[in-house]
């Protein structure tokens, strides 16, 4: 089982927590969580967040709210997954991190992707 003293001195690997919940370190020395999860015979990997930015704590609870079936997707999950693509896409994705975090994210980080797509239609 992770604990926060763990995670913050973890060497490059995988490690489990519990419920589908892995830690992954990468060479570069990031950190990411992420759901392992197995549905109808396929295996899937959600990552949820990047440490510091979502502790250990928010991604047990956001693993238990996947597993409830009670997920509530925010603007804030959307462009901690968008950030991933940018790292593998772009050399330097540090200035469009920064837009969004200046210009999008102060105002709508909480903001309810379903509710918003909602109001939309």
């Amino acid at each position: 089982m992770l604990s926060d003293r763990f995670i913050r001195n973890a060497k490059t690997g995988v490690y489990a927590d519990e419920n589908g919940l892995y830690l992954q370190v990468y060479s570069t020395g990031k950190k990411a969580f992420f759901l392992r999860d197995q549905t109808k015979g396929s295996r899937s990997k959600k990552v949820l967040g990047h440490y510091p930015t979502m502790g250990l704590a928010a991604a047990r609870e956001a693993v238990a709210k996947r597993k409830s079936g009670h997920v509530t997707r925010t603007l804030g999950d959307c462009f901690a997954i968008y950030y991933e693509h940018l790292e593998t896409q772009f050399r330097d994705p540090e200035q469009t991190k920064r837009m969004f975090n200046k210009d999008v994210l102060p105002k709508h980080k909480d903001t309810n992707i379903d509710a918003l797509c909602q109001q939309r239609m």
